[in-house]
């Protein structure tokens, strides 16, 4: 997605965007559960064991399959089972592609090298990294990288792009600002990341997550952000601006005031 967005104008509203991409998929998760929880019923009424076979991989491919071959014309549920898995793999080739061809292609040694070899060579290493895939224990190494990828993969991604955004974005013109600027912020980084680590760590070790949770609440304030402010000398709200939502604020307000020239523009 963060791909795609780079093709839209700078000035392009995005808010309604972000609306129908979240409320179609949502949309479409929602009637695809009579699908799913009509063959699971199914099943659980013909008291096969593979309705336990609900979730991950399981349910694509032992689960669906088994109730194909229950139901009266498997021949023709087994078409449509099997359309439906092709196109679905299809639109998230397109996707995968298209976006990491884009990445590719913005590399600056790259930019005269033609896109359409750029897909071709990604395409060839998707076929050659799918072929393990295709063995007797491919089922095996599917449902572990399924697993991983889209329990903690994507977790981590979500969390790096939130440390970009507040951590990283319009740093160096925070810095510039002043001296007590520059000190307040390094101050307030590196107390918090420090100090959840270090609380993150210990009390996981010892097994008390809700005890982390409430130093970590009572903490961060009194530890990270007071001193921080003290340093700056600045007022509040100056400093809630610059430095507590560096970077963060900027941001916030460009994506829901596209349509007016940021008062942020330097």
């Amino acid at each position: 997605m963060t791909s795609y967005g780079s093709y839209n104008p700078i000035k392009k509203p995005i808010i309604m965007d972000n609306m129908i991409i979240a409320l179609s998929n949502s949309t479409v998760s929602f009637v695809s559960g009579f699908a799913v929880w009509a063959v699971v019923g199914f099943l659980q009424a013909k008291d096969n064991l593979a309705k336990n076979k609900t979730s991950s991989a399981g349910l694509a491919f032992i689960a669906y399959p088994t109730a194909v071959d229950l139901m009266g014309w498997p021949n023709f549920w087994a078409f449509f089972l099997g359309l439906t898995l092709f196109l679905l793999g299809i639109d998230s080739a397109f996707s995968m592609v298209e976006a990491t061809a884009t990445v590719v292609s913005d590399i600056p040694s790259l930019k005269r090298v033609p896109r359409m070899l750029i897909a071709f060579i990604i395409c060839t290493m998707g076929f050659l990294m799918s072929i393990p895939f295709c063995t007797n224990w491919g089922f095996v190494l599917f449902d572990v990288i399924d697993h991983y990828l889209c329990t903690y993969l994507l977790l981590l991604v979500g969390i790096f792009q939130c440390v970009g955004c507040g951590w990283g974005f319009d740093v160096e013109r925070t810095l510039r600002i002043s001296e007590k600027h520059a000190l307040s912020l390094k101050y307030l980084t590196g107390s918090f990341w420090f100090f959840l680590f270090t609380v993150g760590l210990v009390f996981v070790l010892i097994e008390q997550v809700k005890v982390a949770i409430i130093v970590l609440v009572a903490g961060v304030p009194i530890l990270c952000i007071l001193p921080s402010f003290i340093i700056s000398g600045l007022p509040f709200g100056e400093w809630y601006a610059s430095i507590g939502m560096c970077g963060v604020r900027k941001i916030a307000y460009s994506m829901s005031k596209l349509s007016r020239k940021s008062k942020y523009e330097v």
